[in-house]
């Protein structure tokens, strides 16, 4: 049976590409597109959907996010913006409902093996910065992806180093320029040594085959997962 989904933030660049990659993809039924002047809690109580994907603004994403899960609808999160109390919240909410809720900061699958990559390199090498690209009009800066990417390796090198101490997080490099859409290169670096772990995106289609795939399995899960990387069928060793 075709899920149906709602896109929240429809007329952005992303929305209205997700909206257009749905639409052809016959698992799928776009049950609407909606836009900042649209009603969504209205929407929610009178439509038949499965799965809302939210496009939107830092702005308003937490609050679009209680009114979906409050109406036991299967989240997924593209936006950016989300504090960490918030998305604790999230957290303890979806796991008290039994409700899957997926917040993906890049949907690149290239992208979620480059951070896959990046956390079983920072098993072995402790030093670390990220540089990131995006066009101008990009809101956030340093971007949800190299946040990410940052806090795995974090993790990884608590985990690998225990007696490692740093004065500050891991260095993230923000470059806004419209000669790009969205790279990273996470840099490791040891005495006389470094490796580069580079992921480029040419056009905003190289999005869309993650988005298709969360949208397939979101409906397995009965919590919140963070990252596309913990979405890809793998070992989890790292």
């Amino acid at each position: 049976m075709s899920k149906k989904v709602i896109v929240l933030g429809s007329h952005g660049r992303m929305g209205s590409l997700a909206i257009e990659t749905i639409q052809k993809d016959k698992r799928f039924i776009l049950a609407g597109g909606l836009d900042k002047e649209d009603d969504i809690e209205e929407v929610l109580d009178e439509a038949d959907v499965d799965i809302v994907v939210d496009f939107t603004l830092p702005s308003s994403v937490f609050q679009n996010a209680k009114k979906v899960l409050s109406r036991k609808k299967h989240l997924i999160i593209g936006a950016t913006g989300l504090t960490k109390p918030q998305i604790d919240w999230l957290s303890n909410y979806c796991k008290e409902k039994v409700l899957g809720c997926a917040i993906i900061p890049n949907f690149s699958i290239a992208c979620a093996l480059m951070i896959r990559a990046s956390r079983m390199v920072a098993a072995y090498m402790s030093d670390v910065e990220i540089i990131e690209y995006h066009h101008s009009n990009k809101k956030d800066a340093p971007s949800g992806t190299a946040k990410h990417t940052a806090q795995l390796i974090q993790a990884q090198h608590n985990l690998s180093f225990p007696d490692l101490r740093r004065e500050k997080s891991i260095p993230i490099h923000s470059i806004r320029n419209d000669g790009f859409v969205a790279n990273q290169e996470v840099i490791f670096g040891q005495a006389g040594e470094s490796l580069i772990l580079q992921h480029t995106t040419n056009n905003r289609s190289a999005f869309m085959p993650g988005l298709l795939l969360v949208c397939e399995k979101i409906g397995a899960y009965q919590s919140l997962v963070v990252g596309l990387e913990n979405m890809l069928p793998w070992d989890k060793q790292f």
